[in-house]
């Protein structure tokens, strides 16, 4: 009872609950993002014809890539998706990018990441589990509408403004991203609640 547990979600604080069970005091403490995210404007203009994606994290399962990869085997040639990580997985993952002749970059590591999301017309992860993504925050703050893994941590770090698909049909993933650049007005929206939602 004397200790005073931190949770970086109430996810994580929950699951905590479940199984080890909560005795004494408890607090969500989110995690910090750095300032220079928060320089970014909402987006303003987003192009149906060219739709380049990006994803940050190691690559390693609990990412879930395979999924990703398997999206883009159905994916429109004109969607692109750059991968920034390293990890187990990528010796893999790159002979399957380039067997299947998908429109996936594995980008490596990068330090100025407040500059290269700008970059990017949206984000998308497609975790199988998180405590509470940095990596998603950070794409929020800087104004990139999400594509998320339907999970309970997605929904409350994103909250409105993401989409969410479901991870046992990539297809799904595929559908509600196509759609949703129809419509440029949500995506602004999406932009400008992502911004709201790091703040």
């Amino acid at each position: 009872k004397r200790h005073h547990i931190i949770a970086v979600s109430k996810v994580v604080l929950d699951d905590f609950d479940q199984w080890v069970g909560l005795r004494g005091k408890s607090t969500v403490l989110y995690n910090i993002i750095g300032d220079e995210f928060f320089t970014a404007s909402p987006k303003l203009s987003f192009s149906k014809e060219k739709i380049r994606l990006v994803a940050v994290g190691n690559l390693r399962k609990q990412k879930n890539y395979p999924y990703m990869l398997q999206a883009f085997r159905s994916m429109p040639s004109h969607v692109s998706l750059d991968i920034y990580g390293i990890g187990p997985l990528q010796e893999q993952m790159q002979e399957e990018i380039k067997t299947d002749n998908l429109n996936i970059r594995l980008c490596g590591l990068q330090s100025n990441m407040h500059e290269v999301l700008r970059n990017y017309d949206a984000y998308t992860m497609c975790s199988t589990h998180e405590g509470l993504s940095l990596a998603l925050m950070e794409a929020l703050s800087s104004g990139l509408p999400a594509f998320l893994s339907d999970i309970p941590v997605q929904r409350e770090s994103a909250e409105k403004a993401a989409v969410y698909f479901d991870l046992n049909n990539p297809e799904d993933f595929v559908q509600k991203l196509l759609a949703t650049f129809e419509d440029t007005e949500r995506l602004k929206e999406m932009s400008r609640e992502g911004i709201e939602r790091a703040s």
